[in-house]
């Protein structure tokens, strides 16, 4: 992903020295993970709101879609402050179409355990990419907020995870 931002910056800063105005390659590099996974999982909610069946479902999927667009919208509003700025996006047809087609497959056999195991997998993706960003950028001034925005994926995986399990013993 370092082709989808472009440091527009000069200095770069060592960990001790970083500010949010001012973030070292590390942190923008794994920020910019965030923002595309945020993307990614906004855009694979958006799907699966047009295969979910009921309407509880499609307005839980909204709410998340909302959240996760939120989510990366305030990470990129981090690295425009840092003189970092959206120059491409990439590429995401072949990974979405993929997620597609099996939830799709699943929700035409009348599955819908298996769309909401294929979310539940999702925010595993979602959930490490914070993790490892967590770790590799401990003690940046970002951290504060990335800790605010792993607490709410981890309460989507898990609810997530209960409706899935809960499809489960219904079927």
């Amino acid at each position: 992903l370092g082709d989808v931002y472009k440091r527009q910056a000069q200095h770069h800063p060592s960990r001790d020295m970083e500010t949010k105005n001012q973030l070292n390659d590390t942190t923008i590099a794994k920020v910019n993970d965030l923002v595309q996974a945020n993307a990614n999982s906004a855009e694979i909610y958006g799907n699966a709101i047009d295969l979910a069946a009921n309407d509880e479902l499609k307005g839980l999927f909204r709410d998340l879609k909302l959240q996760r667009e939120a989510q990366a919208s305030e990470l990129r509003t981090f690295l425009n402050q840092t003189g970092v700025f959206e120059t491409a996006q990439s590429n995401l047809v072949a990974p979405l179409q993929s997620w597609l087609m099996k939830a799709r497959d699943q929700v035409q056999s009348g599955d819908h355990v298996g769309l909401l195991s294929e979310l539940e997998r999702s925010e595993d993706r979602i959930l490490h990419a914070y993790e490892d960003a967590l770790k590799e950028t401990a003690g940046s001034p970002l951290n504060a907020n990335l800790h605010g925005q792993v607490t709410a994926v981890k309460k989507t995986h898990d609810r997530v995870r209960t409706l899935r399990d809960a499809a489960k013993a219904r079927s």
